[in-house]
């Protein structure tokens, strides 16, 4: 992945589809590596 934090990301749901865009706080391994807390700060 080449996502770093501050980045503009896409969420989308299992489906694909668009549900937010937001801004990443953690890099892409610190948001698999945890289960709880803020990813992406949505707008």
């Amino acid at each position: 992945m080449d996502l770093r934090a501050g980045d503009e990301v896409l969420i989308v749901d299992e489906n694909d589809n668009l549900i937010r865009t937001g801004t990443l706080v953690l890099s892409p391994q610190e948001c698999m590596d945890f289960e709880r807390g803020i990813a992406v700060r949505i707008r």
